[in-house]
């Protein structure tokens, strides 16, 4: 129902009206409908909608040929709004069920807009446990885990974390933004990262992106080791384990469930 006139006149209630229509609407909404269901005018309906869109809180919909729908910004503040300590579990199930399966240190990371950081880790017997203790903050240009979150984000937010100088930690580091491009666009297509003795030069890694709700990607799995041991396999036998990991950590994220 609209909003009494009194609370429709607060300017930020006016906002999360809006915000409130559309999200609600689960597949995006129109001017028009946003319109009706605030009870705002037309013409301030559609100067909100268009605020929030240029700040990236909602975004247009040119697939469904809705005008509105949540944008990337708001996506990744719904995300980061899920209980930390109860992600923290969930991640650290995934890893050590991953570390049983792969005989590899296996670690989830999460991404706060700024920084990739480690917040889980398994280590098996054979494990190797360098560059993912929890806290360590991850480079953007060099880990599997970092590459696979940056190839989902938008194009600004991907100059962004790649400006500045990109520093050299190996003879295998890419430092040249051309090469860390052209490896993001080889990530969407294939859907994982690897670190390939970029951060150690004794050390590989995989990673693949969690996806929630298709928007862009907050965290990511990873398997690291030596480098003789993980890049004496193929991919595949790395990267499967890691995606059904993945789809795992998504749907208890999804379903909010304790661990049992």
């Amino acid at each position: 129902m609209p909003k009494n006139k009194t609370t429709a006149d607060s300017p930020l209630e006016r906002y999360f009206s809006v915000l409130e229509a559309v999200i609600a609407s689960g597949n995006g909404s129109t001017l028009t409908e946003v319109a009706n269901i605030t009870g705002l005018p037309k013409p301030t309906a559609h100067r909100l909608l268009n605020a929030l869109t240029e700040i990236g809180v909602l975004s247009h919909d040119d697939y469904n040929r809705k005008g509105f729908v949540a944008g990337d910004r708001l996506w990744r503040l719904l995300q980061l709004g899920v209980n930390p300590s109860q992600v923290t579990r969930f991640a650290q199930l995934i890893a050590h069920e991953l570390s049983l399966a792969l005989e590899e240190t296996c670690y989830c990371v999460r991404y706060d807009g700024e920084k990739v950081q480690s917040i889980a880790q398994a280590i098996s017997p054979a494990g190797y446990r360098f560059h993912v203790v929890p806290g360590d903050v991850l480079p953007f240009h060099a880990a599997a885990v970092s590459k696979v979150i940056l190839a989902s984000q938008p194009d600004d937010v991907v100059d962004h974390h790649l400006s500045g100088e990109l520093t050299r930690y190996t003879d295998q580091t890419k430092t040249s933004r051309i090469d860390v491009y052209a490896e993001l666009a080889e990530v969407r297509k294939t859907g994982f990262a690897i670190c390939d003795r970029e951060i150690d030069a004794n050390v590989a890694a995989y990673a693949v992106p969690i996806s929630l709700s298709g928007q862009p990607v907050v965290y990511a799995l990873g398997v690291t080791g030596p480098v003789e041991r993980i890049l004496a396999k193929e991919a595949h036998h790395f990267v499967g384990p890691l995606m059904q990991g993945a789809e795992r950590f998504a749907a208890l994220i999804a379903k909010g469930e304790p661990l049992r």
